[in-house]
């Protein structure tokens, strides 16, 4: 492991596990988690958890500084076509798994995508924009980006947004890992409102700088944006039993009826 890796994985850890707090409740999160899979070793998935994400943040440092390390599988490319076919603009609802940012190398396939990103810290606002810039996405700021939301889906315009972290976001309850827990709901907002199609894609890491992208049938327009949340949350859920370790839930979850 490179000194720079081990940095990385010290700072990870004396966030989210030195602090009492915090490690509660990243506890609590893979708990749930690891009901849901029978597997009552949870700590030891926490644990695997935050080196997955220490990991993350050394590929998106090298993907800043050299994208020709990475390979990316990329498995039914085609979806994303049909989707578009519809002409009303694709958002690629996607989650905090394995490496999104990876998505920038769709650039490889001559696709371009635009990401909307919170940019809502002073510095850290900067930092990300520079980074998603500098790998080849193009950004809109969450705050006051909606005019240019709505502008890129009526060029047909692919969006990015992620939808699993809920906290401090309008959200909804939806049916997840045995429980009913609170989703981010903008991404379907805008959709239904557009009657645009979401379109699912996950990236997991398989290997150092390798991965699979997998591109999952597109949601269709809906008029109840609930509907297609659930849709969504549905094949959320596949990729978090089969890799749990790679979902970075270090945020509390709020549960209804759980």
């Amino acid at each position: 492991m490179s000194l720079i890796k081990k940095i990385i994985k010290r700072v990870i850890f004396s966030i989210y596990w030195d602090n009492k707090k915090r490690r509660e409740v990243v506890l609590k999160n893979y708990k749930i988690i690891g009901d849901a899979l029978n597997r009552p070793d949870y700590e030891t998935l926490a644990r695997e958890a935050l080196l997955s994400y220490s990991d993350y943040i050394y590929e998106v440092l090298m993907l800043f500084l050299n994208k020709n390390k990475f390979n990316v599988n990329f498995f039914n490319l085609e979806r994303l076509d049909e989707a578009l076919s519809l002409k009303r603009g694709v958002i690629v609802s996607t989650a905090h798994i394995g490496n999104w940012d990876v998505g920038s190398l769709f650039e490889h396939k001559d696709i371009k995508l635009k990401v909307v990103a919170n940019l809502d810290f002073p510095l850290a606002g900067h930092l990300i924009r520079l980074i998603r810039s500098r790998i080849g996405f193009d950004v809109i700021p969450a705050r006051n980006g909606l005019r240019e939301i709505i502008n890129s889906l009526k060029k047909n315009q692919i969006l990015c947004m992620l939808s699993d972290i809920a906290l401090n976001h309008p959200s909804e309850n939806i049916n997840f890992l045995n429980h009913k827990i609170s989703f981010p709901k903008a991404a379907f907002q805008i959709a239904s409102s557009r009657q645009c199609p979401i379109l699912p894609v996950f990236i997991i890491r398989k290997n150092p700088f390798n991965f699979d992208c997998y591109i999952e049938n597109f949601i269709k327009p809906k008029k109840d944006y609930k509907e297609a949340m659930q849709e969504w949350v549905s094949y959320f859920e596949k990729y978090v039993k089969t890799y749990p370790q790679q979902w970075y839930i270090f945020l509390p979850m709020e549960i209804k009826n759980g």
